[in-house]
This record gives C-alpha cells, structure tokens and sequence, in this order.
C-alpha cells in the first residue's frame, strides 16, 4: 500500500512542478526531483507484477507514439 502512496504522490509531484515550470526554474527542478527520487522508491516496493505491467504499458505507449511520427 505505501508503494501505491508514494506513486500517487511521486506523479502528483511532477504534475505540480510541469505548473510550477513557468513561474520559477529552481522549485520546478525541486520538485522534478523529490517525484523521480518517491517514484523511484516507491516502485521499487511494487509487487514485480506491478512492476512488469508498468513497464509494458510504458513500452506499448512509446511504441504508439513513435508510430504516430
């Protein structure tokens, strides 16, 4: 459950920072990091088929795009 948490969190982080982004670099940038430091973390907790399901919609997605260019 807290790996769920820290995903959540981790992906609430960036999307504040991509606002974040226009007004001012150096909180954008913080916040960048505290997202990829808690999304790193917290799928590290994710049970491995969590892990394999991300990782293939993660590359199905790449493959939809790169297909669309």
């Amino acid at each position: 459950m807290l790996s769920l948490v820290l995903l959540f969190f981790a992906f609430t982080v960036i999307v504040l920072g991509h606002r974040l982004h226009h007004l001012d670099e150096v909180y954008a940038m913080a916040l960048y990091s505290l997202g990829l430091l808690s999304g790193i973390w917290g799928f590290s907790l994710v049970p491995s088929t969590i892990q394999l399901t991300m990782g293939v919609l993660a590359i199905g997605c790449l493959q939809i795009e790169s297909r669309q260019k």
